[in-house]
């Protein structure tokens, strides 16, 4: 899986949502793919500006800057980092159904928020401690591909972005043992437990099922993520 950098000075300014793409703005639960859109098909990080971003399932896009659209099929994952301009400003996401978006920045220093806007379907997962982004329920999020770029994600194979979705890995919580279980599709898998601050607490690997320990790690918020060749899922534990 190779990884793909790309850096662009954008201007630090609160503008209004509405720029990104010209008329095709990610604004609803409902919309319509730019044909202008960068097709993300491997990790990919992106320091952008007036960008629209397709990411494919089983796929990662990190993104700061200003002014982006992003719509992210099921298994993709956008992630919200500390790089490059290092803030995320008058963005727009669009999450499918088992689609991810993780926000590893904070607004301190910032003033009152949100900065941002998504747009999420039931089986979406948001890790937004901070309050980064505007969330906006869906019961279903809708994607017109009639425009999008010919040689973008495969939505319509019986295989690939669907499969991984069916058949994602089943996390159950043992509260009595401090145990995360992780029920797994055919492969080998890693499992990495990362705390808001990028730091990885735990690792595991293996195949069927993998067993996280929580005993010596502190209450709070982490990001469980589990990967597998291309596909990639992160999900949100809460340590009590």
């Amino acid at each position: 899986m190779r990884t793909l950098t790309a850096s662009l000075l954008v201007p630090l300014a609160l503008s209004a949502h509405g720029q990104q793409c010209g008329s095709f703005v990610l604004s609803g639960c409902a919309t319509t793919i730019s044909p202008s859109t960068i097709v993300v098909s491997s990790t990919t990080t992106q320091d952008a500006g007036y960008t629209c971003f397709w990411v494919c399932g089983g796929d990662t896009l990190y993104l700061t800057g200003a002014e982006n659209s992003v719509w992210v099929e099921p298994g993709g994952t956008v992630i919200i980092d500390p790089m490059g301009s290092n803030y995320l400003i008058s963005t727009e996401i669009g999450l499918k159904d088992g689609a991810h978006l993780i926000v590893n920045l904070d607004t301190t220093g910032w003033g009152s928020g949100p900065f941002d806007a998504v747009w999420y379907a039931p089986t979406a997962d948001i890790v937004d401690p901070n309050g980064w982004f505007q969330q906006f329920p869906c019961t279903s999020v809708v994607f017109d591909y009639g425009q999008a770029p010919a040689q973008g994600c495969d939505t319509t194979q019986t295989t690939g972005i669907r499969d991984r979705a069916v058949q994602a890995p089943v996390i159950h919580a043992d509260p009595t043992n401090r145990l995360v279980l992780i029920d797994l599709p055919p492969g080998d898998w890693s499992a990495d437990l990362i705390d808001m601050r990028g730091v990885q607490m735990q690792r595991r690997k293996g195949e069927g099922r993998l067993t996280i320990p929580l005993q010596d790690v502190a209450s709070g918020v982490y990001n469980l993520v589990l990967e597998q060749g291309g596909q990639r899922y992160v999900r949100q534990v809460v340590v009590e």
